[in-house]
């Protein structure tokens, strides 16, 4: 990790404030467009290893949209970029964590995969899953009869992305199916799907979610009772901000890891031994570990809780950290401050602990 994810967004901002309002000009005259979509590329290649983007305007504003790809753990690094926008550029500038959904319900048409596709050309059937605070899909598309399912999806997620948002689709469309026969009760226009879904999160009182940070899943396991065992392989039960985060330690995977880290950030855990703490109070005990990180962590762009969980020997506290020179102070300070047996701070793979 040779440049924290810190050091690389304030370096990203700082050369932005320089040559925005040139870019600003261009944006708005349109003369090249080729070379303004260069000129956005390498800035943004100072903060991010690899990103998507868009651009658009507004009445006398430009729009820079990143893209989250279906990626919640981008969604955290792009979150953290548009945050961190300095104050004074919204005069010109509107800057998107992701693709937001538009304003406009007008049916549009996209070629794709050598198919002239409108939004009316798909009919829409939902189910609301009221457990899991999703939408299923049934989808008739008599266009698309003949082509593969990842031309089907593909396409079908370049609609609803348009209309809903890359927000809005990751957190509330749950299963997809195609179909010429559908068994879902509401037929609905993609054009129209944004009011259902509002309806849906006002009628059973669903969270809105407008940052990462603020969507928790619970998980529960069965822990492994060995003598000998990796961290978190004794966990009961859990909850996270980026399950993909959790499955990927499971699964042995590295991808995760490794793209952050080459982003210059850090996923990893803290632990400590709760066989001392009675069960009644581990759940508070660690709460109380977690109130003391943020009032360390809060305002600064060091890092973000994203989760915790309680295992049989350990109990876990789950972070994503932007700058780990500054976090390590931190970490060892909250750590020493409880004088917590068999403690300490792992990385998110397995054999992971960190020296602090």
């Amino acid at each position: 990790m040779e440049k924290t994810f810190k050091l690389r967004i304030e370096e990203f901002w700082s050369k932005f404030q320089l040559q925005e309002k040139e870019l600003y000009q261009m944006i708005l005259s349109q003369d090249d467009p080729e070379a303004i979509m260069d000129r956005i590329q390498e800035l943004l290649n100072v903060a991010f290893e690899s990103v998507y983007f868009e651009l658009a305007t507004s009445e006398d504003k430009c729009i820079l949209n990143l893209r989250i790809e279906g990626n919640r753990l981008i969604w955290f690094l792009n979150d953290y970029w548009k945050r961190k926008a300095p104050a004074g550029l919204s005069e010109r500038w509107i800057f998107n964590a992701a693709l937001p959904m538009t304003t406009d319900n007008t049916p549009i048409d996209l070629d794709v995969y050598g198919k002239e596709i409108n939004a009316d050309d798909f009919e829409v059937y939902a189910e609301t899953d009221r457990q899991e605070a999703k939408i299923n899909l049934e989808i008739v598309a008599p266009k698309l009869k003949d082509s593969t399912d990842q031309e089907k999806y593909s396409t079908l997620y370049l609609f609803l992305e348009h209309y809903l948002g890359e927000i809005e689709v990751m957190e509330y469309i749950g299963d997809i199916e195609f179909t010429d026969k559908p068994d879902y009760p509401d037929k609905i226009k993609l054009t129209t799907f944004a009011s259902y879904i509002q309806s849906r999160i006002d009628e059973h009182k669903w969270l809105l979610v407008d940052k990462p940070t603020n969507n928790f899943s619970t998980y529960s396991m069965d822990p492994v009772e060995e003598d000998t065992l990796d961290l978190r392989e004794d966990v009961i039960a859990g909850n996270s901000a980026c399950i993909p985060i959790i499955n990927a330690y499971y699964n042995d995977d590295p991808t995760l890891f490794r793209f952050a880290m080459e982003n210059g950030v850090f996923l990893g855990f803290f632990y400590y031994n709760n066989t001392k703490i009675t069960p009644d109070t581990s759940v508070a005990f660690r709460a109380e570990i977690e109130q003391k990180l943020e009032e360390k962590i809060n305002g600064k762009g060091i890092a973000d809780l994203i989760g915790g969980a309680t295992g049989l020997e350990y109990s876990y506290i789950d972070i994503i950290v932007y700058d780990m020179d500054l976090f390590k102070p931190i970490a060892k300070e909250v750590l020493e401050a409880y004088a917590l047996d068999e403690s300490g701070l792992s990385e998110f793979v397995r054999g992971g602990d960190i020296e602090l």
